[in-house]
């Protein structure tokens, strides 16, 4: 993996996002319902780590795969829990960090923004879906706009349901 220096990571970073996942990753071990990932700010840097150290066992010990979809709601990137830093494309590479289908909910007006474009940039564009709400930093509310997103993230579903 190629990454951008992004500020100053330092062991308890590492650590603090080391036990984040593994402690989600253990919750997807004990319930295999788990099949997908929704989390909002700070919680889609977990969801992001938790699919990448996923993909990373798979291809060192053949662990199945469990999570097939996520939604990142005003999300960051993920942090490498190894390194602790966070990972930015550089461009470096091909490498496909995130291949499972994501809807990234975004807001326009989010300060924000350029954390969800970092993390949109982690995905597979062919199945990443980008759904802006107009807003900030928020959880979108609002019925008609709800009724919407529940559409793509039903399709999204749909989707990966038809990868398997």
């Amino acid at each position: 993996m190629h990454y951008v220096e992004h500020g100053t990571k330092n062991e308890a970073t590492a650590a603090s996002a080391k036990k984040a996942v593994d402690l989600v990753l253990d919750q997807i071990e004990q319930n295999d319902k788990i099949q997908g990932l929704i989390a909002y700010s700070e919680g889609a840097t977990v969801a992001a780590s938790v699919i990448i150290e996923e993909q990373r066992r798979y291809k060192e010990s053949g662990r199945p795969v469990r999570i097939k979809c996520a939604v990142f709601i005003s999300g960051w990137p993920a942090i490498d829990i190894h390194s602790g830093k966070v990972i930015i494309p550089t461009g470096l590479d091909d490498e496909e960090y995130i291949p499972v289908p994501t809807c990234h909910v975004i807001g326009a007006e989010d300060a924000f923004l350029e954390g969800s474009k970092a993390l949109y940039d982690l995905c597979n564009v062919d199945n990443a879906e980008y759904f802006d709400h107009g807003g900030g930093h928020i959880i979108p509310r609002n019925p008609t706009t709800l009724r919407e997103l529940g559409d793509v993230i039903r399709n999204m579903i749909r989707e990966s349901l038809d990868c398997e």
